[in-house]
């Protein structure tokens, strides 16, 4: 039975429209972008929107730890442990895993034998924000799992990446909106000369 490295890929493209119909997107579109990218200027007000707040905590400037929900896999249930690096690049949120430990295999400690790869992108386009995200999962078959056939070993694997991915693009629909659109009334900022109020950092 074969023991190699099996790295499984995939990517993902979506649009997030905020506004709809609403007469800020049909009148004014150039200040719709403004206000997006004055929302997307600190990652951390980005991630508390995408991620849960009570399991997102900020390490350092632009590092974060994120401790995810349960995902079920075949038959186990992975723990996703995650650290971040999040940064705004002066048009749109670049977001990068710098570390993942999945718990719950059984031959595994955190980490050992799974490596996960991910790298997501936010921006403002046409009064609606543009996401994008790649992700990568690398697994060594260990003492327990190497007697699985290849191909189930990899639907398996997949299974984990697709529903990391789709986690990550309905929170992008869902949360993304919500949190935007919440963000820019309270702020109620000028079209011209854009700075977020610093009373509205969750971080």
């Amino acid at each position: 039975m074969s023991r190699e490295l099996l790295r499984l890929s995939e990517s993902r493209h979506c649009l997030v429209d905020l506004f709809g119909a609403a007469p800020l997107a049909q009148q004014r579109p150039q200040a719709s972008d403004a206000l997006l990218r004055a929302y997307l200027r600190h990652p951390g007000r980005v991630l508390a929107a995408l991620l849960s707040r009570q399991r997102l905590k900020r390490l350092s400037a632009g590092r974060f730890h994120y401790s995810s929900r349960a995902i079920v896999a075949g038959p186990w249930q992975l723990q996703p442990q995650f650290w971040f690096n999040a940064s705004w690049s002066g048009d749109s949120v670049q977001i990068q895993l710098m570390d993942c430990q999945l718990q719950g295999l059984p031959d595994s400690g955190p980490g050992q034998g799974v490596r996960l790869e991910l790298e997501a992108c936010l921006r403002a386009e046409n009064a609606m924000l543009v996401a994008s995200a790649k992700a990568a999962l690398e697994l060594q078959p260990g003492p327990l799992t190497g007697w699985l056939p290849r191909p189930l070993f990899a639907l398996v694997g997949r299974q984990a990446l697709l529903a990391c991915l789709s986690r990550l693009e309905s929170r992008c629909q869902r949360r993304l909106p919500l949190s935007a659109l919440a963000w820019m009334d309270r702020g109620e900022l000028a079209v011209q000369g854009i700075a977020a109020p610093a009373n509205q950092e969750p971080f």
